[in-house]
């Protein structure tokens, strides 16, 4: 089965009429296939009391990803090399039930070593919230990271129908 990825036009037309929500919007964020998102001023830091994390769907439910992170609050964070951090957009997503989304990181930034998103990339129909990003420097050198550099983007996929059931947004970053 198929799939549509939306242009620039249909973007901008959803955003128009509000049934796509990108706030803030920006008309020179747009790509031909997508919408960059720029990093917000907060971060989670891995706590340095985090000496391992054991990777089990029970455990994990019963102790959150925030439980292992210390949140800050800072314009410019340098990122060691290795290093791996979670930022969150600047933009807050609204999705109608007939989209869904990926975000990737932008090759530009990923060519000087930063890998943004490397993990899960797929944006649920019914998500409202900010996007929470997965950062890694893969370079042998610090990068520092900037809030409100544009090291992601948003590209939209129209469904082959509605989706019965939304994602459920009880752990959306507001």
């Amino acid at each position: 089965m198929a799939f549509m990825l939306l242009s620039d036009n249909e973007i901008l037309s959803l955003v128009k009429a509000k049934k796509l929500g990108i706030s803030p919007f920006n008309r020179r964020f747009l790509g031909p296939a997508s919408y960059d998102l720029a990093v917000s001023d907060e971060w989670w830091v891995l706590k340095s009391s985090v000496k391992s994390i054991e990777l089990s769907s029970t455990k994990l439910s019963k102790r959150p990803w925030q439980s292992y992170y210390i949140k800050k609050k800072s314009k410019r964070l340098v990122l060691e090399p290795n290093a791996f951090i979670l930022g969150v957009t600047k933009e807050r997503i609204k999705l109608p039930s007939y989209l869904a989304a990926r975000v990737e990181g932008r090759s530009g930034y990923a060519r000087l070593g930063l890998s943004t998103h490397p993990g899960v990339t797929l944006v649920q129909p019914g998500t409202d919230g900010r996007v929470l990003l997965e950062i890694k420097n893969v370079h042998n050198v610090p990068l520092t990271l900037k809030a409100g550099e544009r090291i992601a983007q948003i590209s939209f996929i129209l469904l082959s129908s509605e989706a019965s059931e939304l994602y459920d947004n009880r752990m959306a970053i507001k």
